[in-house]
């Protein structure tokens, strides 16, 4: 067995310290030997899955949608798989996951890290080292360190939370995602940032925030009711008014878009339903919707609702598998 396979076998077969498994993230973030460390990767992969459950591999391939790094960019081709197969895997391991993702998002190289997932048709609400609070949506993760001993407090999210910062003037509180970071200072406000979504989305509702954008130098301040909006596929950013009642409903259980498109509607009732979609968007593709539904509207409701709203837009439901047609 060559040395990179035994490495990545060691690392699937215990638990680790938080700095041992840093050291392993970097080591595989390295660009040598990738081939070798994807063939470690699915040999690792191949061999729990013989003791796996039935819905494994439809775990896998939510994960790898919800984790993945982005398409366009095709920066690394191996390690995220790695992170995306523990955190289905292996669930004790979800915290690996997460110091991962703030690792590779974060210049902080040394600390103890904290993660919290949401699973699908779950919602949480937890508590910060500074006061601040974060209410976390479905089917999302918030990495941080366990104190905030930085000149700023820097948290890391892939999905959606709001956040009620505690105030610090002197150290600036910053949400970092895939695709920008925000910057506030004594504020509230909600980041929608899902990698399987086409849009990543920061609404402020009260006080003031920075938006640092990852793809280009821009930067914008928001005022309370302001969105920013970028659009993965384009890499286009604008800022509109947002409908704050639409936006923050589903801190209450309510499914709530403006102007979304059909695709990511699709994605927020897989998450809240904890259902599987399966759709041929061909016919709809670029519709889009502005609609709020209830907390105790079924399935068939709602799927009724925007048959009636969209054209050519054909469903089946059966049990936990929808079929868009």
């Amino acid at each position: 067995m060559s040395k990179i396979r035994q490495i990545v076998q060691l690392f699937f077969e215990d638990d680790h310290p938080t700095e041992t498994k840093q050291k392993f993230y970097r080591w595989f973030l390295a660009p040598i030997s990738e081939s070798e460390k994807e063939k470690a990767l699915f040999e690792q992969w191949n061999r729990i899955e013989s003791i796996a459950d039935p819905s494994t591999k439809d775990s896998f391939n939510e994960v790898i949608a919800r984790f993945g790094v982005d398409k366009r960019k095709q920066r690394l081709r191996v390690t995220p798989k790695l992170i995306r197969i523990a955190a289905v895997l292996l669930i004790p391991i979800i915290t690996s996951l997460a110091a991962y993702l703030y690792v590779k998002n974060s210049e902080t190289q040394s600390v103890e890290f904290v993660e919290y997932f949401t699973p699908n048709a779950n919602l949480r609400t937890i508590d910060l080292p500074d006061g601040s609070s974060v209410t976390m949506n479905y089917g999302s993760i918030i990495v941080y360190p366990r104190n905030f001993t930085a000149k700023r407090r820097e948290v890391f999210l892939s999905g959606e939370a709001k956040f009620t910062v505690s105030h610090d003037k002197k150290r600036p509180f910053i949400v970092k995602t895939n695709d920008m970071n925000i910057e506030a200072l004594g504020t509230i406000f909600n980041v929608s940032s899902y990698v399987e979504n086409s849009e990543t989305i920061a609404t402020l509702v009260d006080g003031k925030v920075r938006i640092d954008m990852k793809n280009s130098e821009e930067n914008f301040i928001l005022e309370p009711s302001q969105q920013i909006v970028l659009d993965r596929e384009t890499g286009k950013t604008f800022i509109r008014q947002a409908k704050l009642e639409l936006e923050l409903a589903w801190e209450k259980g309510y499914l709530s878009f403006q102007n979304a498109d059909i695709e990511d509607i699709m994605q927020e009732i897989q998450r809240k339903y904890d259902v599987r979609i399966y759709a041929n968007y061909k016919e709809i593709k670029g519709e889009k919707l502005t609609v709020k539904f209830t907390p105790d509207e079924s399935l068939y409701e709602i799927f009724k609702t925007i048959q009636l709203l969209i054209n050519r837009f054909n469903y089946r439901i059966e049990g936990d598998n929808i079929y868009i047609y």
